[in-house]
Parts: C-alpha cells; sequence; structure tokens
C-alpha cells in the first residue's frame, strides 16, 4: 500500500464510520483495523501534518502511539468525498477490495484487454445509441478511472496526461449528441492501459 493509497481509504473510512455511526471523532486504530490498512509508522503523522485543517476539522493527539490519534472530518473533507463517490454502498465497496482485485489488475490480464480494446474500437464505426442509464453508469466508470488515476504509480506527468483524457471523455459524455466514437478512442488510448479493466466496462456499455 502507497502513501497516497492509504490517505485516501483513511478520509473515506473516517466519512462512512461518521455517517454510519454519528460520531465526531474516530480513532486511527479503529479505522486501521476495520479496514484492515497498513500505514508505515509515520503515515499518520504525515497525514496530519497534511490534511489538519482542510480534510480533518480537528485531531486528538494523545501520548503515546499515533493510533491512539482520534479524527475529525471537516466539511472540506467531506465534499472531496462525496465529489467522488456516489452514496455510502460505492464508498464500502471501495474499502473492501474483491479478493481477485489483484486479478483484475494483473499486467498480463490489462495487456490483453488493451489488445481486446483497440480491436473492438477499430471494427466499430458509424453511429451508437447509448441510453441516459447507460450514459450514468459511463461516468461513473469514468469516475473510478479517475479515482483509479490517484492511486497509482503513475508518474506526475503520465497522471496529467491521463486525467486530460478523463476530462475530455466527461465534456463529450456531457454534450447533447455525444461523439461515441471518440469516446471509444480515448478508451483505446495507450495512456489509460493501466485502466483497461474499467475500460472494457465502458466499452461494453457503447452499443452499435
Amino acid at each position: 500500500m502507497e502513501y497516497d493509497e492509504f490517505t485516501d481509504r483513511f478520509l473515506v473510512a473516517l466519512y462512512v464510520e461518521t455517517e454510519q455511526h454519528d460520531e465526531d471523532y474516530v480513532r486511527a486504530a479503529s479505522i486501521i483495523e476495520k479496514y484492515n490498512l497498513q500505514p508505515k509508522r509515520n503515515w499518520i503523522s504525515r497525514m496530519a501534518d497534511e490534511w489538519e485543517h482542510s480534510n480533518f476539522k480537528d485531531i486528538s493527539k494523545v501520548l503515546g502511539s499515533y493510533e491512539g490519534w482520534s479524527f475529525r472530518i471537516s466539511a472540506e473533507g467531506y465534499r472531496k468525498v462525496e465529489s467522488e463517490f456516489l452514496d455510502l454502498n460505492e464508498m464500502e465497496q471501495f474499502l473492501s477490495p474483491s479478493d481477485n482485485e489483484h486479478v483484475e489488475n494483473s499486467p498480463e490480464l490489462q495487456s490483453s484487454l488493451q489488445e481486446n480494446i483497440l480491436i473492438d474500437a477499430a471494427n466499430w464505426t458509424g453511429r451508437y445509441s447509448v441510453s441516459s442509464e447507460g450514459q450514468q453508469e459511463i461516468v461513473k466508470i469514468f469516475r473510478k478511472i479517475e479515482m483509479e488515476i490517484d492511486n497509482s504509480a503513475l508518474t506526475n506527468s503520465d497522471k496529467s496526461n491521463a486525467k486530460a483524457l478523463v476530462e475530455a471523455a466527461d465534456k463529450l459524455i456531457a454534450a447533447p449528441d455525444p461523439q461515441w466514437t471518440i469516446l471509444l478512442q480515448i478508451l483505446s488510448s495507450p495512456m489509460l492501459a493501466n485502466f483497461a479493466a474499467l475500460a472494457a466496462l465502458a466499452i461494453a456499455i457503447i452499443k452499435p
């Protein structure tokens, strides 16, 4: 687990615990144990220094281990989480990855999926008809791709390029007459190769 992944999961878990149990403060140790987080020794203090008075409204720092500290999410933290997830169910799915996640993210499967996407995108021509429900699902998929980009090991430059493609896709989908052929080209871009499993889900919704 990388530092950015830990902090993202910690904030989402803090949101969920606050919403479900109506608690103002939640102990770091409780979140780490419940959601199987694996922070390195200095990550909690680093996160506290980075997010205090932004995503965290307050931090109760007791003597002893950092895991004994209690965190209170701020309004800014609420907005950050809610901008990335549709509801609590989606947050809980994010916090509880499936057992086959490591298979879905394997380089071999990503390479195979990307090759299939390139073939399908090249063969599909003409206009496409996507229902409003389908468009909403595609938007959800791009939100997940965006989150995966943030949590990935890509360089900052590659992350920026990948996010630029996602932004372009958002504009296409929001257009009165979405150009699905162009969207297919975005989904088949090498810049999104690391997220081919999610891209394949979007491809499956777009039908000739």
